[in-house]
């Protein structure tokens, strides 16, 4: 549909296995160059795994 950003919500209150299972899911149908960002996550431990899955580039 030509989106160059998407940010995929409802995640906050999620644990952290469960984001990265849905980043992963995201990341394996999105094209490379559709960015991403996470409203209100700042979970520290997992800021290597969100960057490999497209997040904050």
């Amino acid at each position: 549909m030509g989106y160059r950003y998407i940010a995929p919500g409802g995640l906050v209150r999620s644990p952290t296995k469960e984001i990265l299972r849905v980043l992963e899911a995201v990341h394996q149908v999105v094209p490379e160059h559709v960015d991403m960002h996470l409203f209100g996550l700042a979970r520290l431990g997992a800021l290597g795994d969100f960057a490999r899955l497209g997040c904050g580039r």
